[in-house]
């Protein structure tokens, strides 16, 4: 109560003398009648302690104390060099260490996000089970009929869109010709679905006419250079005649943090004329038909989940003399899962729990450098108390206190974002070329940066002066002046269990990074069974597929190979459409 009404700076002088009162009187007078004079005494000073309460004219100028505060910091860095350099060094490398991986998990964690419905879209999966119904393989492709019954038949689903991939055909425009990867047919619907930037002509009716086709930038530049895409023609060669495929558009490139990847987009209706017709009315099987669906907004997709049984035994005969929702199944995957989704057949790239590593990793790097910050702050408290005791006397309460060692936590924080952020940009090359990314500190291309490294000195500084702040601000004056030592009672073991907790973090680290580095040193060590500098793989045109032989007869006429083999995929993995090895 005391505490509450009472002015800051007369506290511990009140208390102080209750207390010496209390004491005589349990000796005088016994505990019991002690405590009811304590009461009586402390609710006698409630009427000049109540005065207090009206607003002073002093102000404070907190300007000036904040500032006074870090020009303190500034000179007690000067003066004890290695301490300040200790404190900072452990710092900064947690601070680097930690952008690092900041970077990291947010580029993870940004995949397939920039389209305007990403919470809505779902990929359509086909799961297989074997005769006691446990998965026996995933489908990230569907047959061609389930996207449009998806569409025409369930309220809950606004659109759905079908992919189809043309293998490597010969894109020829004039003088140029190329084996192409990535081209694709593709429903009118992927306008309704995904967001595209046009760069030339529109999403309005594009996609509807047969034999018209939609370009990414680097791909239009990569044929036309300069020169506008829009109304030429180039030749799409498939071993036979060629087919003249119109320019209808030119869209940005797909974004890095994107599952897909297509440089062509041809129209839906042109495959419907290539294409057999009866392999278009499948229900079953024939899985080559990547499929997604946009679901309304407030839709719960485990609504639609749960008919999809039912959907499979209405369109499908039994299979084999199963019924076909025991042999099958679909899932439907979200969107911005996918990247991280390495679910056998999915096509994910990456791996959820690699995110929740390197995050933890990254937590316990900075725990470990603000711990130490910590320890070496109250470790060197006996040059501090005659400095804290003179404030005290000067006026100074505890929230003071408190405040000078938070900014001077913030002071330090501040030199050593500077010099993190300066080791994290030379590091930096190196992590994208281990990592094969294109991370960056640039706060034009990543804004999210600045709100991060605020945040950042906000969080250490705080962190990492809480305790000492706290520590620091208990002192008793008397003692402080007197003597220039304070008790620390029983606050050691907070700070013992610091150094443990960071000991351990730390020989947890290390062996971490030695057994990691042991198993790339064996995968980059241990044989194979063949020299990986003298093997060399490539897809094969259509042409050459269909005169495999005579291909394989005019590559054993070149006395530098040593032999030759051909297969549907690369034996050491199942290769999707996106992955191209050459």
């Amino acid at each position: 109560m005391i505490q509450w009404l009472c002015a800051e700076e007369h506290i511990e002088i009140l208390l102080g003398d209750l207390y010496e009162l209390f004491e005589y009187r349990v000796e005088a007078k016994g505990r019991v009648r002690a405590r009811l004079l304590y009461i009586k005494d402390a609710f006698d000073m409630l009427r000049p302690f109540a005065l207090k309460k009206r607003k002073s004219k002093v102000k404070n100028n907190h300007i000036a104390m904040y500032k006074n505060y870090f020009k303190i910091s500034f000179r007690n860095m000067r003066k004890h060099k290695v301490y300040s350099g200790i404190n900072i060094a452990g710092l900064s490398v947690g601070i680097a260490c930690f952008m690092l991986i900041f970077l990291y998990v947010q580029d993870e964690l940004s995949y397939d996000r920039y389209h305007e419905y990403a919470k809505d879209i779902y990929r359509v999966v086909v799961e297989d089970y074997n005769e006691g119904g446990k998965i026996s393989r995933t489908f990230a492709y569907t047959s061609p009929m389930h996207g449009p019954v998806l569409r025409d038949e369930y309220a809950q689903v606004v659109t759905a869109v079908r992919f189809n991939p043309w293998n490597f055909p010969v894109i020829r425009y004039e003088e140029k010709q190329f084996s192409e990867p990535y081209f694709n047919f593709v429903e009118p619907t992927i306008f309704d679905v995904f967001t595209f930037k046009f760069l030339e002509g529109s999403s309005k009716n594009a996609l509807t006419e047969p034999y018209s086709v939609i370009l990414t930038q680097t791909t239009a530049r990569k044929y036309f250079g300069d020169e506008p895409a829009l109304g030429k023609t180039i030749q799409v060669l498939d071993g036979g005649d060629g087919r003249d495929f119109k320019v209808i558009g030119v869209i940005e490139d797909f974004p890095e943090q994107s599952h897909m990847s297509y440089n062509f987009l041809a129209s839906w209706v042109t495959y419907e004329n290539l294409a057999n017709p009866r392999a278009l009315d499948d229900y079953y099987g024939n899985y080559n038909y990547a499929t997604y669906v946009r679901m309304e907004p407030e839709a719960n997709i485990n609504d639609l989940q749960v008919q999809m049984p039912a959907m499979l035994d209405k369109y499908i005969d039994d299979i084999g003399g199963r019924v076909p929702s025991e042999k099958i199944g679909i899932k439907f995957q979200k969107l911005t899962d996918i990247h991280l989704d390495q679910t056998a057949g999915a096509g994910g790239t990456s791996n959820a729990y690699y995110i929740y590593l390197f995050s933890a990793i990254g937590i316990m790097v900075l725990l470990i450098a603000c711990i130490n910050y910590m320890n070496l702050a109250t470790a060197k408290y006996s040059n501090r108390l005659k400095e804290i005791g003179v404030r005290k006397v000067m006026g100074a309460g505890k929230s003071n206190i408190s405040q000078q060692f938070l900014s001077e936590s913030l002071f330090y924080s501040l030199v050593a974002l500077v010099l993190g952020f300066s080791l994290a940009l030379l590091a930096l090359p190196k992590v994208n070329g281990f990592a094969n990314k294109n991370l960056t500190l640039n706060p034009i291309e990543n804004s999210t940066i600045i709100l991060f490294v605020f945040g950042l000195i906000v969080f250490i500084g705080l962190l990492a002066g809480s305790y000492p702040a706290v520590f620091m601000s208990r002192f008793n004056v008397v003692n402080a002046l007197k003597s220039g030592r304070a008790k620390v009672n029983n606050r050691s073991i907070f700070r013992t269990t610091l150094v443990v907790f960071q000991f351990t973090i730390t020989i947890g680290l290390i062996i971490g990074v030695t057994v990691v580095d042991q198993q790339i040193k064996f995968i980059k060590n241990q044989d194979p069974g063949f020299d990986r500098e003298m093997v060399v793989n490539f897809w094969a045109s259509p042409p050459i597929n269909r005169s495999m032989e005579v291909f394989k007869s005019e590559l054993r006429s070149n006395p530098n190979i040593l032999g030759l083999s051909a297969s549907s995929r690369i034996p050491t993995g199942r290769c999707f459409e996106h992955q191209v090895v050459q």
